[in-house]
């Protein structure tokens, strides 16, 4: 099987800081792409094509301020971030949809985090909201999937020092990873053992 792959990627990054401590924005962008193309050129299956286009862009925006206030020293990061997954998939004989399925993921999420210091004591809270949106179609049966989901994590975290260079943490922390594309739209038998 003769083989090629093209790989983009592309990223901007912008920061705006100075003005005053309650403003230290960061906003970036970034686009990545592989198009791999493959032709059989041997056996029975001579002249077969068969190509992936899997196409990413995205970006993420935040600002982190300082203030203090009642003798404690506190940051406060505001943002969000959201990327585009998009699949394509041709193969003459069929099976391409079996490792790498077509179809669309948007996920997207937003949060706050909120540290307050104060002495040898530092408390951290933090909230999220993370949402996704998945279509495609599974080729082998023609069927349509639409899935959508989302959740609100949170996460707390206190660090005590009581000598300098010797610090206690205690972290409670809880995530969501909405589901790839390969996880939800694959088709066909999984390779053994599984079945």
């Amino acid at each position: 099987r003769k083989t090629e792959s093209i790989a983009d990627t592309v990223s901007l990054k912008h920061t705006y800081s100075g003005v005053n401590p309650l403003v230290d924005l960061t906003a970036r962008a970034y686009y990545t792409a592989t198009d791999l193309r493959q032709k059989d050129i041997l056996d029975e299956g001579f002249g077969r094509r068969r190509s992936f286009d899997v196409s990413t862009i995205g970006g993420e925006l935040y600002n982190v301020a300082t203030f203090d206030a009642f003798g404690t020293t506190n940051t406060t990061t505001v943002g969000g971030d959201a990327f585009r997954d998009h699949v394509e998939t041709v193969d003459d004989a069929g099976l391409a949809g079996n490792a790498t399925p077509p179809g669309n993921r948007e996920v997207y999420g937003a949060y706050v985090q909120h540290s307050i210091e104060r002495g040898w004591l530092e408390v951290i809270g933090a909230l999220r909201f993370d949402a996704y949106h998945l279509s495609g179609v599974v080729e082998e049966t023609g069927e349509a999937v639409d899935k959508n989901g989302s959740a609100v994590t949170p996460k707390i975290t206190a660090a005590v020092t009581p000598v300098e260079g010797l610090t206690f943490y205690a972290s409670y922390s809880e995530a969501y990873r909405p589901p790839s594309l390969t996880e939800t739209l694959i088709q066909g038998e999984h390779p053994p053992p599984a079945t």
